[in-house]
């Protein structure tokens, strides 16, 4: 079951996902990206191709500054592409 399914916002030709439901998956999301790269060096997909984020000097994985400020860097590029009219 997914969320917009959960949450009862399913629609005749598609779902709308906004409000508390929405905040929680992008909340999720972004979690789950920090929380791997600061922990691992790596999400599940770079896992499976053998790449890893790590600190150049001793080969560690980047930590929980470096995780955030870089899904900060990469979610502030992702909005320069996002259009606010998606109609």
């Amino acid at each position: 079951m997914d969320v917009a399914q959960a949450f009862g916002q399913t629609k005749q030709d598609g779902f709308d996902l906004s409000g508390a439901p929405a905040f929680l998956g992008f909340a999720l999301v972004l979690l789950y990206f920090i929380v791997m790269e600061a922990t691992l060096g790596a999400t599940l997909g770079k896992l499976i191709v053998k790449l890893r984020v790590v600190n150049e000097a001793d080969g560690t994985p980047i930590g929980w500054s470096a995780a955030v400020c870089a899904m900060y860097c990469a979610l502030s590029m992702a909005s320069c592409c996002i259009s606010s009219d998606l109609s």
